[in-house]
């Protein structure tokens, strides 16, 4: 098995180039933009792919066949209107993405084998252990993808606003044209709240958000975590001296990334990162005992004295 990793956002400008050759792909999306696009794509070339989404303790996956199937839009006309569950909001066991994906697996093997699967949409619920097969709907004569061929999100002259995965928030990506961002804030901050730093700008209408890219996105490369308390031992607990200066050494986990020319690398320092972490309420109870919550704040030094730094290790590419 011979792995590629991309690092982009996949958009109509470049899924053609990412998704050339393939024999089958499979939806790992937590937006229906993304699928729809997908959908439009693999209509169009007439290539299967296997959809599959998870949230809370609840998945589905079902083969989308063409020529044989219903494709992803005649089942899913629209993305879901108003509050939906989200990986933030309701969670997501991390028991029912592995089944879901272990079973989207199995039909791409099955495709790669030449026996079809049947188009049956698959439901799982880890939690309860119910398991649902009901076949798919017949193919829609009018639906704008496998039936009117229209495509709109593969050949659409603006590229759709991706709605993403929790907080209310629209992502848009517009690299065709650059963007003054400093223009933008100007006529949206009489609408509502305007943060911009020039290399993004934050806009928010409650319960609204957009975060508007002149040409391109922040990715998470890695993360760690230190419990100021738990820095010396975990059964041994030592709250912060207050004007005290400490070191602490955040591990963030083994990872690897390709830095090309013109990439930039950014550090986020905060003391919460809730959900991904259990919310801090600095106040030095007991976790999940306290019912106030306190404002922290950090100062981090960078002299010769207490020289902060962070090692990142260059490998040589392999001949």
């Amino acid at each position: 098995v011979k792995v590629e990793p991309h690092v982009a956002d996949l958009t109509a400008d470049n899924i053609g180039e990412l998704l050339e050759d393939v024999r089958v792909v499979l939806d790992g999306t937590d937006n229906f933009e993304t699928r729809f696009l997908i959908n439009d794509y693999c209509v169009e070339r007439a290539i299967p792919w296997v959809y599959g989404g998870a949230v809370g303790s609840y998945g589905i996956s079902m083969p989308v066949l063409p020529a044989r199937s219903a494709c992803f839009q005649c089942v899913f006309p629209e993305p879901p209107s108003g509050p939906q569950p989200t990986c933030e909001t309701a969670g997501v066991l991390n028991t029912i993405t592995s089944l879901v994906a272990s079973w989207q697996v199995s039909l791409a093997l099955q495709i790669l084998c030449g026996r079809e699967p049947e188009p049956m949409i698959t439901t799982f619920d880890a939690w309860s252990g119910d398991v649902r097969q009901v076949r798919m709907p017949p193919r829609d004569p009018q639906c704008p993808a496998c039936g009117l061929r229209s495509c709109r999100y593969l050949h659409g002259e603006h590229r759709v606003p991706v709605s993403l995965c929790g907080r209310n928030a629209v992502q848009i990506h517009d690299r065709r044209r650059p963007l003054d961002l400093d223009e933008l804030a100007r006529r949206l901050s009489p609408l509502g709240e305007v943060r911009s730093n020039g290399f993004a700008l934050r806009f928010t209408i409650p319960p609204h958000e957009m975060m508007i890219f002149p040409d391109g996105r922040a990715i998470n490369v890695a993360e760690g975590i230190v419990r100021a308390r738990y820095r010396e031992s975990l059964s041994a607990p030592k709250p912060l001296e207050p004007g005290r200066v400490y070191a602490f050494t955040i591990d963030l986990v083994g990872t690897s990334n390709v830095f090309r020319r013109g990439h930039r690398i950014r550090l986020d320092l905060t003391s919460s990162h809730f959900p991904q972490f259990d919310r801090n309420p600095n106040t030095g109870e007991p976790f999940g005992t306290s019912a106030k919550v306190r404002p922290a704040n950090q100062t981090v030094y960078h002299s010769r004295q207490y020289p902060s730094h962070i090692e990142l290790p260059v490998v040589e590419a392999a001949p």
